[in-house]
C-alpha cells in the first residue's frame, strides 16, 4: 500500500483497544440523509472495518481501530502525499472538504499528531450518522461542521493550512461550485504559502473534466501535478484523477518520497504526472465559473 504505516497491531490487541474506548459498537443499516439513503457495512464481517455509501455509492471505508489502514486506492494516494508533505511526525494542518467517514482526518491524526484539522460537510444528517455510529466528534485538534465546503472556508483564518482536500460527490459528482475558479480563490485563502489542496474527481474518455479543473486551479495556483491509472489516463475506462495544485512547485524531496510510495502500491499501476506531462495530457481545458455551467460531467459508474 501507498504511505508510511505503523506496524499493525495483533487483531486481539486492537479489539481490546477499541473496547478500552467505552464507544458503543456500530450496527449495520441505512439512514435517510441529505443526499439520499447511507448505509454502514461491516467490511469484513466481526471486523473493525466499516464501509459507507450513499445511495449504494461506496463513499468511505473506514477502520475504527487502525485508522492507518486505508482500503480505496485514492485514498491510499492522499496517504502517501501526506507522509511526504513533511518530515515524520509532524503536524499537517489540514481542510477535509467532503467528510466521508473521516477516513483522512483519522489518518492524519493517527500520522501526524497535534495537527489542527477541519471537516466541512453540508449533509448534517450524514454527519450525525457518522458521529454516532462511527464515532467521528469535535475535539481539540478536529472540527466537524455541517456547512458547504465554500462556505465553510470562508470562516477559516488566511494562510492557515499546508493541505486542503476536496472529496465532495452529490450523486457521483463534484458540487460545480466546488470547482469553479471562485472555489479555487476560497482555497487559496486559506492555503499556507508552501500549501497544497487535492482535487479527487472521476473521469473517463477524453477526460474533460480533469482538463476543466486542471485549467481552472492553473489560474490561481500554477503548479499542478496528477496522479491517475494509465487505464484511466488512456480513456478505457472511468476512474479516480487526484490533482494537486500549489503556489509554489512541490520539493524534489516531497514528490520523490511520494512517488516512490505510489510505485510502492502493488494493487494497482499508478502515474505521477510531473507539471509538465499534467500540462500536456489534461491540457486545454475549459475555465470553469460559477456563471457557466461547463462541460457536462462523466456518466456515473457502477460498482454493482
Amino acid at each position: 500500500m501507498g504511505g508510511r504505516r505503523p506496524p499493525a497491531r495483533p487483531a486481539a490487541a486492537r479489539l481490546s483497544a477499541r473496547r478500552r474506548t467505552g464507544a458503543a459498537a456500530p450496527v449495520e443499516g441505512r439512514w435517510p440523509v441529505a443526499g439520499g439513503t447511507a448505509s454502514l457495512v461491516n467490511d469484513p464481517a466481526g471486523g473493525p472495518g466499516w464501509l459507507l455509501a450513499v445511495d449504494d455509492v461506496p463513499q468511505s471505508h473506514v477502520d475504527l481501530v487502525d485508522p492507518t489502514v486505508l482500503v480505496f486506492e485514492y485514498v491510499r494516494w492522499v496517504g502517501a502525499l501526506v507522509d511526504a508533505l513533511a518530515p515524520s511526525g509532524a503536524p499537517v494542518h489540514s481542510v477535509h472538504v467532503g467528510a466521508g467517514a473521516g477516513t483522512l482526518a483519522r489518518y492524519v491524526a493517527a500520522v501526524r499528531p497535534g495537527s489542527r484539522q477541519v471537516v466541512l460537510d453540508p449533509d448534517g444528517p450524514l454527519l450525525d450518522v457518522v458521529r454516532d455510529q462511527l464515532g467521528l466528534r469535535s475535539g481539540p485538534h478536529l472540527k466537524v461542521r455541517a456547512v458547504d465546503g465554500r462556505d465553510g472556508l470562508a470562516a477559516l483564518r488566511p494562510g492557515g493550512y499546508g493541505l486542503v482536500v476536496r472529496d465532495a460527490f452529490a450523486d457521483a459528482q463534484v458540487p460545480h461550485r466546488l470547482r469553479t475558479r471562485q472555489w479555487v480563490e476560497a482555497v487559496a485563502r486559506v492555503l499556507s504559502p508552501d500549501g497544497v489542496v487535492v482535487h479527487n474527481l472521476m473521469d473517463v474518455g477524453a477526460l474533460t473534466t480533469a482538463r476543466a479543473e486542471v485549467a481552472t486551479v492553473r489560474s490561481l495556483l500554477p503548479h499542478v501535478v496528477a496522479v491517475v491509472e494509465p487505464s484511466v489516463l488512456r480513456g478505457r475506462r472511468t476512474g479516480n484523477v487526484l490533482l494537486v495544485a500549489s503556489a509554489v512547485p512541490l520539493p524534489d524531496t516531497v514528490r520523490d518520497r511520494w512517488a516512490r510510495a505510489l510505485h510502492g502500491d502493488a494493487a494497482a499501476p499508478v502515474r505521477l504526472l510531473d507539471e509538465a506531462a499534467t500540462r500536456d495530457r489534461l491540457g486545454g481545458g475549459e475555465l470553469l465559473d460559477d456563471d457557466a455551467p461547463g462541460p457536462p460531467p462523466p456518466p456515473r459508474p457502477s460498482w454493482r
